[in-house]
Order: structure tokens, then sequence, then C-alpha cells
């Protein structure tokens, strides 16, 4: 994989409790990333003391902790973190899980492998001390097996979980340039990745993914155009509406394809009404 620059877009928010072990896991990885982005949104406790201790102490270089002026949410926040990054792949990291140490090299070969725009693994999830919230889930079973998630007429309903995921730089300039911060960056990728069939999935557990009651993003939280009141999924689904109408502009997208963007469009406006 040489000649391949791996960044990391992070967010953190009053992360103090969990953002060492998070921080730990990405700094020792098989291969270790080219650069770290962390995006604090306006943190009140000692999240950014942590981290830039834990840079310093072990000397990062590429790793950076930039403040926010203001306190914008997650869905600005990694948007914004996402913009800073250099790479050619990108990885998405929340502030509390613990990834797996071969992630890196694993997906970013599989990237390449696969020349895939948007690749997801599986996680084991765990609770806030550590342990899997199951014996189930402690054995879980996985393939390992590497396949494309082929185009569907519901592509829109693809949901996949941006601490799972990575993406090249290609789904990342058009992410940026649709320009829509107060949608989910994983789902926006997760299906721009399905319309120009490079969506892949690896059956193979990439992260511990941690449940606790202070979830910013993913499972215990809303995520992609989802939300947790009506007022709020109205907006959303209006927001969904402009996101396909725009995608309908590209040039790079087939025609076929445009005309399910439109049946999808019209299948959110009646959500609407």
């Amino acid at each position: 994989m040489e000649n391949i620059k791996v960044s990391v877009a992070m967010t953190s928010f009053n992360g103090n409790k969990y953002i060492l072990k998070q921080l730990e896991s990405i700094a020792t990885q098989t291969i270790v990333p080219d650069e770290v982005i962390i995006c604090d949104d306006q943190s009140k406790d000692n999240t950014i003391e942590i981290v830039e201790r834990f840079i310093k102490e072990n000397k990062l270089n590429g790793w950076v902790i930039v403040r926010n002026e203001n306190n914008m949410g997650w869905k600005k926040n990694f948007f914004k973190a996402t913009a800073l990054t250099t790479g050619d792949i990108i990885f998405f990291s929340d502030q509390d899980d613990i990834w797996l140490p071969e992630k890196i090299e694993i997906m970013t070969k599989m990237m390449v492998e696969k020349n895939a725009g948007c690749l997801f693994g599986r996680k084991k999830i765990i609770d806030s001390d550590d342990k899997f919230l199951s014996e189930r889930e402690e054995q879980k079973k996985f393939t390992n097996k590497v396949n494309q998630v082929m185009f569907k007429k519901n592509f829109f309903e693809e949901k996949v979980l941006g601490c799972c995921m990575c993406i090249n730089r290609r789904i990342a300039n058009i992410f940026l340039s649709l320009n829509f911060p107060d949608a989910g960056h994983d789902s926006q990728c997760a299906r721009l990745a399905l319309l120009y069939d490079t969506l892949w999935i690896m059956d193979s557990p990439v992260i511990k993914y941690r449940i606790h009651s202070n979830n910013s993003s993913g499972i215990s939280a809303d995520f992609s155009f989802g939300a947790s009141t009506k007022s709020k999924r109205y907006s959303e689904i209006l927001t969904s509406i402009d996101w396909m109408t725009k995608l309908l502009d590209r040039n790079d997208i087939c025609l076929e394809k445009k005309e399910i963007i439109k049946k999808c469009i019209i299948f959110q406006k009646n959500r609407s009404d």
C-alpha cells in the first residue's frame, strides 16, 4: 500500500471518559494513519487537554485537534473534519469506541484491491466498562468475506455506521461538493458509493462499538437522515429531497439511476405531505 495516504476524521465533545482508549487504539494500529484530524465541538470538560497531551507525549506528527468556535453538532462537525483531511483514504472515528488493531491495514488493503469508494465492516458491541453486552455478542461469528453491495431501487434506505467505514478521496470530494453538512456523513457516503457502484462490505469486525447514555451519533442516537421528533423528521425529509435533487445535476450519474432518484424524490415528497 505504498504511496497511499491514510487520514482519520474524528470528532469529540465532552469525551474525557473514553477518548484516551480510542486514541490509543488508533495510534497502535498495525499501519498507523498519516494524519488524524480531531474537531472538538466546544467540550466543557478536559477532552482537549487529554488529546493535546496524548499527541505531545507520543510525538504524533500529523495529529491535530481543532477547537470549533461554536458548537456545531455531530453532523456538521464530521463534515468539517472530513473537509480538513488530505488523505487518499479517510476513516471516520467517534470518540468512544475501540478500534481493533488491524482495522486500517485490512480495510486499506481491501479498498485498494477492490477499487472501492466506500468499505464498511462489522462491529462488536461493548458497554461502558469495555465488556461485551452479552455472551452471544462476544462469540458472534463472521464469515470474513468481502462482497460488493449492489445498487438497488431503494438505495436511499442504505444506512452504514460511519465508525465502521472508510471512503476514498473521490467519494469524499463528491460528499463535500454536495455541501449538505446537516445530513449524516455516513449515510451520504454510503449512498454515493452505491450510486457509483463502489460500495463494499467486509463481514469482519473492525471495532468495539461502545453503547452508553451519552452517544452523540450511531445506534443510540439519531443518524443518517433520521430524527427523533416529528418536526426534525420533516426537516430532514426536506433535506433528503434537496440532496437527491442536487444529484440530478451530476453528469457522471447515468440516466437510469437518475430516473430511480426521481422516484425516490417523489416518494419522499409524498411522505412530507
